[in-house]
């Protein structure tokens, strides 16, 4: 059974989720067709240099920037012992085809 910071966690991941899409971003549920990410028991995992890491909310930019590559946004988002939402923010820029 969850314990209740779990659900918290999960409430804040759809929470953001839901902030991404409503920002003009595209929610990547699956790795369907990109190999730079792999199913993994706990959702998606980004492959990384040595390992692969857990990312809880990625989205990609559906709009067009001029002179520059597809915008991958990948959030992972804690909550500390006070309730307080704490968040790790990591854009990448990625080369189509890889």
């Amino acid at each position: 059974m969850a314990r209740i910071p779990q659900i918290r966690g999960l409430i804040l991941e759809e929470a953001i989720l839901f902030f991404l899409r409503r920002s003009g971003f595209t929610t990547v549920d699956n790795s369907a067709g990109d190999p730079t990410l792999a199913a993994g028991s706990a959702g998606l995992l980004i492959r990384g240099r040595g390992s692969s890491h857990q990312a809880d909310a990625l989205a990609d930019f559906s709009g067009f920037i001029p002179f520059s590559h597809p915008v991958r946004l990948m959030l992972k988002q804690m909550l500390n012992g006070v309730g307080q939402a704490t968040r790790h923010t990591q854009c990448d820029w990625r080369l189509e085809g890889r």
